[in-house]
């Protein structure tokens, strides 16, 4: 089992998409190291950013953004239906929101250990996780071979 760190998610607050992906992610291995719901304090273009899901392993970092429910963007709008049907609009897309937090998390790691050291010179990568939807959508800003949806 990997080490979950927190070992548990906030029943409440969570969303199922991620409470999923929470159990999934705890049958790997003890090589893995999982961070779950890691705040960005310093992130590099908001005041306050967050990373669902960091996957630390000897062959890098993965950082990952989980998408529950419905996922649409129209007219350049990116819209995500919450467990309650309720719609939220937001024009920064998940693929965007998980790259600057991942650059954001590295500058942060090179700032405490150097630029030299090992945390921040390894392999840092991303994915985006849509496990309740087929997520079919195009784009300049989408990347295929990262996203996880419902048929993974």
């Amino acid at each position: 089992m990997s080490k979950m760190i927190p070992p548990y998610y906030e029943h409440d607050t969570t969303s199922n998409a991620e409470k999923q992906v929470f159990c999934a992610l705890q049958n790997l291995t003890d090589d893995y190291v999982v961070l779950h719901s890691l705040g960005l304090a310093n992130h590099r273009d908001k005041v306050f950013g967050e990373i669902d899901f960091v996957v630390i392993c000897s062959e890098g970092v993965l950082c990952l953004e989980v998408k529950g429910g419905g996922v649409s963007r129209r007219s350049g709008i990116w819209y995500f239906q919450d467990r309650f049907g309720n719609e939220h609009a937001n024009s920064e897309g998940p693929f965007q929101q998980v790259i600057g937090s991942m650059h954001s998390l590295r500058r942060h790691l090179e700032q405490q250990f150097g630029k030299m050291s090992p945390i921040a010179r390894c392999l840092y990568a991303v994915g985006v996780l849509f496990p309740d939807t087929v997520f079919t959508a195009k784009g300049p800003d989408i990347i295929d071979e990262i996203v996880f949806d419902l048929r993974d």
